[in-house]
């Protein structure tokens, strides 16, 4: 293997491993459950454009395409581009 191929394979491994860490946080802690909050939110009291990512892709992975749907409309695309650059 050349160096250029070991590059590579090591920068893939790391982001199945961000990835991975990512989707499995969002398996278990379900919708309400999630530790980390919205920082806009937070600071500003107003929805950004991605508030209700978290709890979107946690029902997405428990097979709750609809109720994910409902949390951001936006989010089962991003939710589909890194199921597939996972696999």
């Amino acid at each position: 293997m050349t160096h250029k191929n070991n590059a590579y394979f090591i920068v893939n491994f790391i982001f199945v491993i961000l990835i991975g860490i990512a989707l499995g946080y969002s398996y278990f802690f379900y919708p309400n459950n999630h530790p980390i909050g919205c920082i806009v939110k937070d600071m500003t009291g107003e929805d950004c454009s991605t508030c209700g990512f978290s709890r979107a892709f946690s029902s997405f992975t428990h097979f709750q395409f609809n109720e994910g749907k409902l949390f951001n409309k936006h989010a089962f695309g991003c939710y589909l581009f890194f199921v597939s650059q996972f696999f």
